[in-house]
């Protein structure tokens, strides 16, 4: 029931994920901006390629992906680094320049719509499974009354026999 009502609301869990893609369109458009700069070929004082290494072997390879918290758990970054790493960042922010009246990247269009679609599929072969599954269940219960049927009336021809007999007695 909850797969086939997830089924049912499809549409329109698709159209809730499309109106967040276009609330975070600016967000989005920044992180596709920021991601453009990366740190290996950035001229940052104090940070060689060592340092630049050291932060590509845990995630950190472009503006976008600067994070206080992130840099400090790199070893090697203590304040000082974060801080000259942070002001990078904002100053390629600064040359960000969003405009409103874009829609929102057909790309990421796309990958909902591909989302949805898988989403349908999966749910669609768990519905089938479900229906093939009941049917074996439903098979099984009747082979087991099947089974039980002969030792069934047994006991019910015993137990009547049983009280005719104790009937009689009395």
């Amino acid at each position: 029931r909850r797969q086939r009502d997830e089924l049912i609301k499809l549409p329109t869990t698709r159209q809730a994920q499309y109106s967040r893609l276009v609330t975070n369109r600016e967000a989005a458009a920044k992180k596709k901006f920021l991601d453009k700069f990366e740190i290996s070929k950035a001229n940052i004082s104090g940070i060689g390629p060592a340092k630049k290494s050291m932060l590509e072997s845990y995630g950190i390879e472009t503006a976008a992906d600067i994070s206080r918290n992130a840099v400090l758990n790199v070893p090697g970054f203590g304040p000082a680094l974060t801080s000259r790493l942070m002001d990078w960042r904002r100053k390629v922010e600064a040359r960000f320049h969003f405009d409103p009246n874009a829609g929102v990247d057909p790309k990421d269009v796309a990958d909902l719509d591909q989302r949805m679609v898988q989403q349908k599929r999966d749910l669609e072969v768990a519905l089938r499974k479900g229906a093939a599954e009941l049917h074996q269940i439903r098979n099984t219960i009747l082979s087991r009354r099947q089974a039980l049927e002969g030792p069934m009336r047994v006991a019910a021809h015993a137990a009547a026999q049983a009280d005719a007999d104790m009937r009689a007695l009395q």
